[in-house]
C-alpha cells in the first residue's frame, strides 16, 4: 500500500481499535491488550479507493460508512467475518461520494451525508434504512464531515453548509 489514505476512521470495541479501510484491502485492528496490529482481509469491493469513511459500533458489530461503496460494511468482531448491507438505489449526484462518518444511537447507525440530500439511518435489528431528507437550504455537494451523538440527538459537522446539522432520533427510539 503506497497511498497516504490507508484508513479513514477508527472505532473501538473492547480492547481493540478497528480501522475503516479507505484504500486498503483489509480492516486494520490494533489490539491494545497485546500491543499488536493485525489485518482482517476483505474482498469483493465495488470500488478501488475511497471505500469507507466512518465506523460505528453496535453490540459486537462494526458498521463502516460507504464513502463510494454501494453497501455498508459490517464486521462481526466475535468471528472477524465481514458482510455487506446493500444501500439500494440513490438519485445520481455530481459525485459518487456518499457519506463521511457514522455514529451509533442505540441499535441504529446514522450516516453523515457528503453528497446525498438525505441522512441515512440503518436499523441494525431489521437491516433496513430510513432516509431523512435534508432541509432545502442545505445545498451543494459538500454537506457534512462527521457526526457525533449526544443522547438521542446526532450533530453533523458542516463542511459547506452554514450551520451544524441536527437530527433527533428520540421519536424512533421508542418504537
Amino acid at each position: 500500500m503506497t497511498n497516504n489514505n490507508k484508513y479513514c476512521d477508527v472505532a473501538v470495541h473492547g480492547t481493540k481499535a478497528y480501522f475503516s479501510p479507505c484504500w486498503e484491502d483489509h480492516i486494520g485492528v490494533f489490539d491494545t491488550a497485546m500491543n499488536a496490529f493485525m489485518k482482517i482481509p476483505v474482498s469483493g469491493w465495488s470500488v478501488t479507493d475511497k471505500r469507507y469513511f466512518g465506523a460505528a459500533v453496535v453490540g459486537a458489530r462494526i458498521y463502516f460508512a460507504p464513502w463510494t461503496e454501494d453497501h455498508v460494511g459490517v464486521l462481526d468482531t466475535t468471528t472477524n467475518v465481514f458482510s455487506k448491507i446493500t444501500l439500494g438505489a440513490y438519485p445520481p449526484t455530481t459525485n459518487s461520494e456518499k457519506f463521511l462518518g457514522a455514529v451509533a444511537v442505540g441499535t441504529r447507525v446514522v450516516f453523515a451525508p457528503r453528497h446525498l440530500n438525505s441522512v441515512e439511518v440503518l436499523d441494525t435489528v431489521t437491516g433496513t434504512f430510513t432516509s431523512v431528507p435534508l432541509p432545502t437550504n442545505v445545498m451543494g455537494d459538500y454537506k457534512y464531515y462527521g457526526a457525533v451523538a449526544v443522547g438521542s440527538r446526532v450533530f453533523f459537522s458542516p463542511q459547506a453548509p452554514a450551520g451544524i446539522g441536527v437530527l433527533n432520533l428520540a421519536p424512533w427510539l421508542s418504537l
